[in-house]
């Protein structure tokens, strides 16, 4: 089985499925079927940099508990959805100036919060109907 080349820096388990999706030293983010042992689907963004962290975005009626928010040692964070057999980009910015380290998502999903390695703290307001708006609201 292949797996990420290099250490997972974070793991997230589906809240409806069989399945984990890791972030990779290596840049890449990879879908695990755990349930039959194999690798789903990856996707490298074409960046030098680290996937260093994952949210999974709680389960709404648009998103079908398939979005992901993954960080980024350059701290962008992006948004991406499990689709058939791939994971689709559909938004990326550029949150924070270092590596970030830790997010999580407000139970109803619309709330991303971010932090990167020197302690700054960045808001997001998710809107349930567009998965592609993201928008900041406050930074501390």
């Amino acid at each position: 089985m292949e797996t990420n080349a290099g250490k997972f820096n974070d793991v997230a388990a589906s809240p409806i499925n069989n399945c984990v999706v890791t972030a990779g030293a290596d840049g890449f983010v990879r879908l695990w079927d755990y349930g039959n042992k194999r690798q789903f689907c990856a996707r490298n963004f074409k960046t030098q940099s680290e996937a260093t962290c994952i949210e999974w975005v709680p389960y709404n009626k648009r998103n079908s508990g398939r979005l992901l928010a993954v960080g980024f040692s350059d701290g962008i964070i992006r948004l991406v959805v499990i689709n058939q057999n791939e994971l689709t980009l559909i938004k990326a910015d550029k949150v924070l100036k270092r590596k970030i380290i830790l997010m999580k998502c407000s139970p109803d999903g619309a709330t991303l919060s971010a932090m990167d390695d020197g302690g700054d703290l960045f808001f997001l307001s998710l809107n349930p109907l567009d998965l592609q708006d993201m928008k900041p609201y406050c930074l501390h």
